[in-house]
């Protein structure tokens, strides 16, 4: 009696998954299958004839042919971790502690840096268009020009032997400040001479009407004792300063007097030119 083993299953299980995947566009034949299993050392080993205890014959079988199943895809042990999107709890609240860090890093400065070396001077550039006219400005002081007023007369007037002031013969300045005011004259008079007689007749400019100083300002008429009689023309011009403490309207004078041989004696015609210089 001979016993003999079960033929081992000639059905197979195939693993796609196992295998790796074929390049793009090639398709694998089943031929191909068959041999690489053949050609694995564990199928040649079940493939290989089993001896039967008792017996030195082995028992072949014919072949079978191969059948492959391929195995469905393994069912995963355990569920992917999950992505914190921005629909999740964790994901609304990553995005709110970001946004809140940017409001404040733009809210909140940081400290002030140290400052940097001085970087060198750029070119010039070219120059601008010009600006609209400005507003006038309040009025300034005066200059160094001058004011200036004059009058003059033909008033004849009587020179007596006090001092006579020449009714018409003055002339008023308005100055801005303090300075100086400087006033030319030229006075005509006409002296009645007597001969024997000794004619003298002062001219002064003054800032009263009864003053008439005898000083280096003085203008003076003189007709000898031996000239003949007669009336006698003189032009008498005179300059004199006048010191002015500030602003305001300043008049000054013509006045005169006869020291020696009044009688008959007149002012005929005057003129008078006043220049105010600032200090």
């Amino acid at each position: 009696m001979q016993c003999s083993r079960a033929p081992p299953p000639t059905t197979r299980t195939f693993n796609a998954d196992a295998c790796p995947r074929p390049v793009k566009g090639f398709r694998p034949r089943v031929v191909d299958f068959v041999v690489d299993i053949k050609m694995n050392p564990h199928v040649q080993a079940i493939l290989s004839p089993i001896p039967v205890r008792g017996s030195m014959q082995p028992i072949m079988e014919p072949p079978q042919q191969t059948e492959y199943v391929s195995a469905a895809p393994p069912t995963p042990s355990a569920s992917p971790p999950r992505s914190l999107g921005a629909s999740s709890p964790w994901g609304v609240v990553a995005v709110a502690i970001a946004a809140t860090a940017l409001v404040l890093n733009l809210v909140i400065p940081g400290p002030m840096g140290p400052v940097g070396p001085q970087g060198e001077g750029g070119a010039t550039g070219p120059s601008g268009p010009a600006g609209p006219q400005g507003p006038a400005g309040p009025q300034g002081l005066p200059g160094n020009g001058t004011v200036m007023s004059h009058s003059d007369t033909t008033n004849v007037v009587t020179i007596g032997s006090s001092c006579t002031h020449y009714n018409g013969a003055e002339v008023t300045i308005d100055v801005l400040g303090p300075g100086t005011v400087v006033v030319t004259s030229s006075v005509m008079i006409r002296v009645t001479h007597s001969s024997g007689t000794r004619d003298i007749a002062w001219i002064a400019l003054a800032d009263t009407t009864t003053a008439c100083v005898d000083d280096a300002f003085l203008g003076i008429a003189v007709v000898a004792s031996g000239q003949p009689s007669d009336s006698y023309w003189y032009s008498v011009p005179m300059v004199r300063p006048f010191n002015v403490p500030g602003a305001g309207s300043y008049t000054f004078y013509v006045n005169g007097r006869m020291t020696s041989g009044a009688g008959g004696d007149v002012f005929w015609h005057g003129s008078l030119v006043a220049e105010y210089y600032l200090s």
